[in-house]
């Protein structure tokens, strides 16, 4: 096709066919980001935990928002009473996970390691 780079020309079948032939590649590429929330508040005080989780929740939205515009398949994984999931690479689907920061606490117990390990 015109504009293909020059490494996917398929060179000797080119030569072989008297015609500009690419190589066409198969499989299945993964391009999924696993975003860990860790909801543990570290003991902090009560001024400190507000601007804490404020950073934590800001930047983790803006982290999503440009994963999403960029359509990349994102899967938060986060510890609300349990451990849970959201995933969605459709820019659409940013209030699912607007929907799970409005929501989400940060409390002492830290699930951290047994979500990562499961």
């Amino acid at each position: 096709m015109p504009g293909d780079a020059l490494n996917k020309i398929h060179w000797k079948l080119s030569a072989k066919k008297g015609t500009w032939i690419s190589k066409e590649y198969t499989g299945h590429i993964t391009n999924t980001t696993y975003f860990f929330l860790d909801t543990c508040d570290f003991e902090l005080s009560n001024e400190q935990r507000v601007i804490y989780e404020d950073y934590m929740i800001e930047g983790s939205m803006a982290m999503i928002y440009s994963f999403l515009k960029e359509h990349v398949h994102l899967k938060l994984y986060y510890d609300y009473h349990g451990i849970n999931m959201v995933e969605t690479k459709r820019q659409s689907d940013f209030d699912k996970f607007y929907d799970v920061f409005a929501h989400l606490s940060f409390y002492h117990e830290n699930a951290y390691f047994d979500m990562i390990q499961k």
